[in-house]
Order: structure tokens, then C-alpha cells, then sequence
């Protein structure tokens, strides 16, 4: 689905451009106590329990360059200039290990200043404030936190789904409606996942399953709206879903995340927006 450029009318399926937001709002504690133990820093390398993240396992997976999009700055890649003349796979791979670790040197308290601005700008734009069922995925290993957009869907009334992988088949994932922070408990590859036991996954394929908007996470994005994850295809696979095919897609990335040019296959969807500490653009 082809999103508008920022002059168009604001509405859930076709928003209009947000402004930058200029207000930072206040990065309270983490929801629950198990939350912030899971979603601490972790570097996948080291960690046995979650080396999947790193290495392909986790859901989160030429031509001259246009402008960049105003609000957020270029982070050209030498990497990616070089792609077309390397295998696509091992150019994904290459981008993947550079992306993640400049993730991981990121200071804790520099990360939580950029989500609470991205999550501020979102917050404040039409698309989320009218939506009424909204994709969304629990923060881990210094990613966009959204922290706030959770709290603040619950308590609009929002119903939140969240990504539930499932261990006995690889690349798949669920979604799960997730009532409170309560309904989290430990999941695959160490990410907070819905509880089986309290969140039964929806059915993609019923007329009730239709998002408003999906927040995406990733480990890169262009400036044409591919993503690159983390080569699990967790999220290429259910974003190819009938039931997802009207949904506005929202990469939610820091800014260094955002690259020229990636590497894309026939059945990559591209996100509709990009949103960083930068602002929310509409592509």
C-alpha cells in the first residue's frame, strides 16, 4: 500500500505528515519489574540464551539515492554502495553485524532519549491517536523503546497486539491481543512474548483482525521503506498476510538505522513511515 507524501489529508489508512514533535515526555520506569530485566542490554555474542537474535533467530528481520527525507539525517553505508556487485546475503549479513553492534555501543541513557522522542512524535500524529487496533513489539538490546506507546494504548482502550514466535516452527510468528504488562511473560530468544496461557493469538483471516497501524521494528531501513531484520523472516512472512495488506506499516528505528539503499527481495514489503528521534516522516 502506497502511503501519501505529508500534504495529504490525516487519516488512519492516509496520514498526514506529523511535525516534528517539540515536546520530550517524562521516560517513566519500565511496566513491570520482569519487563526490565528482559529487555536490559544484552549482547547477543555473548549471551547463550539469546544468540538467536544475532544470528538470524529473532523476530525483529541501486541507483543514485533520492534526498533524505527532512528530520532525519543521511548514514550512508559503504556496505550498501558496494551491494550490487556482492551476494545479496552476504551484503544483509555484512550490514546486519555493522547495524547491531553500533546498536549495541549505543549508552543506555542516549537510546532512551531517542525513543522517548520517537515515541513522542508518534504519539502525536493522527494515525496513532484515531487508531483503534495497533501492532506493536516490546523493546530489547537497546531498540526504540516503546515503553510509552504500551502504556498509552492500554490506557486509551487501544487493543494491543503483540509478536508471539512459535518455538516449534522456525520463521514463524503470531499475533497476540495483550491487555496489560501482566499478560508478558518470557519468550523466545529472550523477548517478552503474550502469555499462551492469557493470550489466545487472533486469527488473521476474521473479519475483526484489521490493524490500523503496525510499528515495526527492524535492524535497518532505506529511504525507500525496506527493512532489514534479522534474518529470521518472522515479520517478511506475516506481513505478507492478507489481513495486513491495508495496514500502515511504521519502521521505528534511531536514526543511524537509516540507510541510503538496501538490498531488497521481490516479497520485502516496505514500511510506509519512518519514525526515529529525528521526527516521523511518511514515505
Amino acid at each position: 500500500m502506497t502511503q501519501p507524501r505529508s500534504t495529504s489529508p490525516a487519516s488512519p489508512a492516509s496520514p498526514a505528515s506529523a511535525g516534528n514533535a517539540t515536546r520530550k515526555p517524562r521516560h517513566d520506569a519500565k511496566v513491570t519489574a520482569a519487563h526490565s530485566a528482559a529487555t536490559a542490554p544484552v549482547d547477543p555474542s555473548s549471551a547463550s540464551g539469546t544468540s538467536a537474535q544475532a544470528t538470524g533467530g529473532d523476530s525483529r528481520a541501486t541507483g543514485d539515492s533520492p534526498p533524505a527525507p527532512t528530520g532525519i539525517p543521511p548514514a550512508p553505508s559503504s556496505i550498501i554502495r558496494g551491494a550490487a556487485a556482492q551476494d545479496m546475503a552476504t551484503a544483509k549479513t555484512a550490514l546486519r553485524r555493522e547495524m547491531l553492534q553500533r546498536r549495541r555501543d549505543l549508552d543506555r541513557e542516549e537510546a532512551q532519549r531517542h525513543g522517548a522522542l520517537a515515541q513522542a512524535a508518534l504519539l502525536a500524529h493522527p494515525a496513532w491517536v484515531t487508531a483503534r487496533q495497533v501492532v506493536l513489539y516490546v523493546a530489547v538490546r537497546n531498540e526504540l523503546d516503546t515503553d510509552l506507546l504500551l502504556r498509552t494504548a492500554w490506557e486509551a482502550g487501544k487493543e494491543v497486539l503483540l509478536p508471539r514466535c512459535d518455538p516449534a516452527c522456525s520463521g514463524v510468528m503470531c499475533l497476540a491481543p495483550c491487555l496489560c504488562a501482566a499478560d508478558l511473560g518470557p519468550g523466545s530468544h529472550g523477548i517478552p512474548e503474550p502469555s499462551p496461557l492469557r493470550c489466545p493469538p487472533v486469527d488473521p483471516q476474521s473479519p475483526t483482525f484489521a490493524p490500523d497501524l503496525a510499528i515495526i521494528p527492524g535492524v535497518a531501513f532505506d529511504r525507500q521503506g525496506n527493512r532489514l531484520g534479522y534474518g529470521g523472516g518472522y515479520y517478511d512472512r506475516f506481513l505478507s498476510t492478507p489481513g495486513m495488506s491495508a495496514t500502515p506499516l511504521v519502521g521505528f528505528a534511531h536514526a543511524f538505522q537509516i540507510v541510503d539503499a538496501l538490498p531488497a527481495e521481490a516479497w520485502d514489503r516496505p514500511v510506509n513511515a519512518l519514525c526515529t528521534e529525528e521526527g516521523l516522516i511518511w514515505l
